[in-house]
């Protein structure tokens, strides 16, 4: 039988442990983490999940984070001692309860959690989104996401075809209900365009038992387009039941609190700035400074247990 594994208990800025945290919020941390790391697998990047926490040794691609937790009150000197927290370094603080300012990391992202669980469609503007493939739009969409999100033209590969929880899709504003391209696996890259001119995008990722919405972006040319009612729509006829999740900020997330998700939690995104003040600590070496332990179930792996086998792997 195998021995409980402990996570310590965090030393950021909110003490509230599990208790006040909606389980929304817990399934939508998960799921965005799987989606890192498709992307990650794109970039031939080996990743790891523990109980408490996901991330990647070595430096992910552009807008995607090193690490994401999964559980509030994390250790932020445990943390940053499994992954390269050097210059350029990011942290998807989902449960926004983490201080690394002490460690030279900055705050650059302040969003929340999002929701949906009801089948009720939203009246907006009419898109019809359809599934695109590697040959089909993949390209066009990657470049309208790019100049919508500064990242590079690199970051989102043809190789995402290849994961089962990702499929893409395209559509346009006439013409009556979606077109579906044959296969696809558990998620989609969905577009949306009006009369063969593309608006608008969107990833969904099926993981963590739930369906998760992410880089949802409109195209410059149509700026004044709201994306969420359509996509909303897409959501229920395809996947009617399914819990949606995902996480917005700004006008996005006015958007799609308009069109019926809901908040389930803050979150924070650190990155350390060049030329940030101080070192990263080294790894902690001295388990018996750190706070008293939460046991966790003996199936699961924590990150301190992570780190322990990564350094006896070293040996």
């Amino acid at each position: 039988m195998l021995s409980p594994v402990v996570v310590w208990g965090g030393t950021g800025g909110c003490d509230h442990g599990p208790v006040g945290i909606d389980p929304a919020a817990r399934l939508a941390a998960a799921n965005n983490a799987a989606w890192c790391a498709a992307v990650c697998r794109t970039h031939a990047l080996v990743t790891e999940t523990a109980a408490d926490v996901w991330w990647s040794a070595t430096r992910t691609p552009p807008l995607f984070p090193d690490l994401v937790t999964l559980v509030p009150g994390g250790a932020p000197e445990l943390l940053l001692a499994i992954i390269d927290s050097s210059t350029g370094c990011s942290v998807k603080d989902s449960f926004a309860d983490l201080d690394l300012g002490p460690s030279g990391f900055t705050v650059v992202v302040e969003a929340s959690w999002i929701v949906r669980d009801s089948t009720a469609v939203a009246a907006g503007q009419a898109l019809r989104w359809r599934r695109i493939g590697a040959e089909d739009g993949f390209d066009r969409w990657v470049a309208a996401w790019s100049a919508s999100s500064g990242a590079p033209l690199d970051v989102l590969r043809p190789a995402l075809f290849a994961e089962p929880t990702v499929t893409v899709l395209a559509a346009d504003r006439d013409g009556g209900g979606d077109l579906l391209a044959a296969g696809g696996g558990g998620g989609d890259l969905l577009a949306a365009d009006r009369g063969g001119d593309l608006v608008a995008g969107a990833v969904i990722n099926d993981a963590a038992g739930v369906l998760g919405v992410s880089n949802v972006f409109v195209v410059r040319d149509h700026a004044g387009v709201d994306p969420w009612p359509s996509l909303v729509g897409y959501l229920v006829r395809h996947h009617r039941g399914r819990t949606v999740v995902g996480y917005e900020a700004g006008d996005d997330l006015d958007r799609a609190l308009a069109a019926g998700f809901r908040r389930a939690g803050a979150l924070r995104v650190w990155i350390r700035a060049q030329g940030a003040d101080g070192e990263i600590e080294p790894a902690v070496e001295r388990f018996d400074d750190l706070p008293d332990p939460v046991v966790l179930p003996p199936e699961v792996e924590s990150a301190s247990s992570a780190l322990a086998r990564m350094r006896s792997d070293e040996r």
